[in-house]
Order: C-alpha cells, then sequence, then structure tokens
C-alpha cells in the first residue's frame, strides 16, 4: 500500500475502472486503488463523484491541502485502520503546530530532490529548522525546486524539452 500524492495545481482526480486516475493539463497517471494508502493533494484539486464512490468503498482516505500544506478538507471512511489513525494524529498536530508541520513537508520534498536529482541542499536543511514562518519556508522551499528544475534541464538537454 502507498500514499498517493498530487502535487500540482489544477489536477483532477477521476475513476477508470477499478483504478484512480489523476490528470493535469500535459500529464497523466493511474494506479490500481488496491495498492493506494490514501490520498493527499496539495493545491486545487478536483475529485469526481465517481473515484470518490471507489475511494470511499475501499476505504481509502482523501485529504484536501491548501498548496502551502494547511488542510481543506478530509473525505473519511467509516472504518478507521491504525494508518488512519496516524493521519488523525497527523491532523491534530497541523491544527496544533502548523510550522513545524510544514516544516516537515518541505524538508521532505528537499530530501527528496537531494536524492533524486544528486543536488546537495544541506544549506537548505538548515535553513528549514531556522525557519520562523511559513513565508521563510516557501522562500527555501523556491529556492530548492529552481534548483531541482535547473538540473533537470541539463539532464534532458538535447531532447527538445525545456523550462524557462
Amino acid at each position: 500500500m502507498r500514499k498517493f500524492l498530487i502535487l500540482w495545481e489544477g489536477a483532477s482526480i477521476s475513476r477508470r475502472g477499478e483504478r484512480i486516475e489523476v490528470s493535469g493539463s500535459t500529464t497523466r497517471t493511474s494506479i490500481p486503488v488496491r495498492y493506494i494508502e490514501s490520498v493527499v493533494s496539495f493545491g486545487s484539486v478536483s475529485l469526481s463523484p465517481s473515484a470518490m464512490s471507489l475511494l470511499v468503498k475501499n476505504r481509502v482516505p482523501v485529504f484536501f491541502l491548501t498548496r502551502f500544506g494547511r488542510i481543506k478538507a478530509v473525505l473519511w471512511t467509516s472504518y478507521l485502520t491504525s494508518n488512519n489513525s496516524n493521519r488523525l494524529r497527523q491532523f491534530r498536530a497541523h491544527t496544533s503546530s502548523p510550522l513545524k508541520v510544514a516544516k516537515k513537508v518541505v524538508e521532505m520534498k528537499v530530501l527528496s530532490i537531494e536524492k533524486h536529482f544528486n543536488i546537495n541542499l544541506s544549506e537548505l536543511r538548515a535553513g528549514i529548522d531556522r525557519a520562523r514562518d511559513t513565508a521563510e519556508l516557501l522562500g527555501i522551499e523556491g529556492t530548492a525546486s529552481r534548483l531541482m528544475f535547473e538540473k533537470f534541464s541539463e539532464n534532458i538537454r538535447g531532447c527538445g524539452l525545456s523550462f524557462g
């Protein structure tokens, strides 16, 4: 079982048989619902009624967050597993210390960028701990994203794609 993160603005979540499909303006992916532990969406994401029905039927909670990680809503099932209990604890942690939760989200993104793009972001990671508010965290996250896309552009140079 895996969490299914939707990290792009304007994505649509729909159903294709027993699969959950996520599509954006240029990207489309799908995964069998049986492999999804929970769905976590950031920003403006739409969920079709048939996808909602499939997720509820399979006891998969859906978390709707702002693009900055603040919880907007949770689609919950009547059956709570221990993993879902963890989501409740995470929700409580978010409401009691949102900066701490935001720091963790940014830290995980930065670590993922380091791992997948082989970039040393240790200075940014240190800045996460020192950040006093979400504006500072957004700056760190933005810098990490910029460095990631610069590295990505280097990696795809010569194949006709560009970011600019």
